[in-house]
């Protein structure tokens, strides 16, 4: 039966049936079960691996390895040394769920890419069923969604439908965790649609020497909306801003990147930061204070949908 690949009728028959009378052969009977149980383990991982080349069915190789090592756990109390294929399958199915989180990275990019957020949603909550609470699968889908709403305001931009960029980022610019790149598209469609009037030259930008800053502490504590209730729009913007420029972000109005270039502060870091991480780069505060002055601008007007 071994050599048939009928490997667990074999380790009944060893165990249970007529060959439980080799007891009295100890080595020849040992190695027999042995090669049945290797069968077994051999055959789940082909099959599971085969699943996911072909058909990224993870949810079916995580099947099989579990039977598996169910099968596996029924004979330990009549044969000790299945220990060891229960090992092995547990690593099995680690190696399978790094496989999963490679995949998922990969093809959740992809999506990402395309802008369409309920195709990624859906891929997402496809993996996340097999998944669960894993941390790096949440961060893949935190940083994916994120990238995705960001490309998607980018695309509408693109097409010159300010009014609908405008829309967009009001609505999705919290699910995007305050992305400031989303925050750009919105004042430049704002200024397109005569909605913004904005400072026209640096000169006109507030200035407070070449290293004054409008809230000079904003990277280490909290702001308050009362403190940005006499801030005039050029200097929210710059009150935003100053933030990741701290970091050396560069931005794509020219009018700002030059304010910011006059600061004797500033390192450019000579690269379009458009896709700057304010998660990796910011402290939680300076992400906090970006929150906080997007949404004082949305609940004072400052920002609002075209309708």
């Amino acid at each position: 039966m071994n050599d048939a690949g009928d490997y667990m009728a074999a380790i009944e028959e060893i165990l249970y049936g007529d060959g439980a009378k080799m007891k009295s052969m100890t080595d020849e009977r040992d190695n027999l079960l042995e090669a049945a149980l290797a069968g077994v383990e051999e055959q789940c991982r082909s099959a599971a691996w085969d699943g996911i080349g072909n058909y990224s069915d993870f949810e079916g190789a995580y099947f099989l390895v579990d039977d598996t090592i169910a099968y596996y756990e029924k004979l330990k109390s009549d044969y000790s040394g299945v220990s060891y294929y229960i090992t092995e399958m547990e690593t099995l199915r680690q190696d399978i769920r790094n496989n999963q989180l490679s995949y998922f990275s990969e093809e959740a990019k992809k999506l990402a890419n395309t802008g369409d957020l309920d195709a990624l949603t859906d891929f997402c909550n496809t993996m996340m069923q097999t998944l669960g609470d894993d941390p790096t699968a949440q961060e893949i889908v935190e940083e994916n969604r994120t990238h995705c709403i960001v490309m998607k305001a980018n695309s509408i931009h693109g097409s010159e439908d300010y009014a609908g960029t405008m829309n967009y980022v009001y609505d999705h610019i919290a699910e995007a965790n305050y992305n400031i790149f989303m925050f750009e598209l919105y004042e430049r469609s704002a200024n397109k649609e005569e909605k913004w009037v904005l400072a026209g030259n640096v000169n006109q930008l507030p200035q407070n020497g070449s290293d004054g800053f409008v809230i000079e502490w904003s990277d280490r504590a909290e702001i308050s909306t009362g403190e940005l209730s006499s801030l005039t729009l050029d200097e929210l913007r710059i009150a935003l801003y100053e933030i990741p420029a701290r970091h050396g972000r560069n931005f794509v109005d020219s009018n700002i990147q030059k304010y910011f270039m006059g600061k004797n502060w500033y390192t450019n870091l000579e690269e379009e930061k458009i896709t700057f991480d304010e998660t990796v780069e910011l402290s939680s505060i300076e992400r906090e204070n970006i929150a906080t002055i997007i949404e004082y601008m949305k609940n004072k007007g400052i920002m609002n949908k075209v309708y």
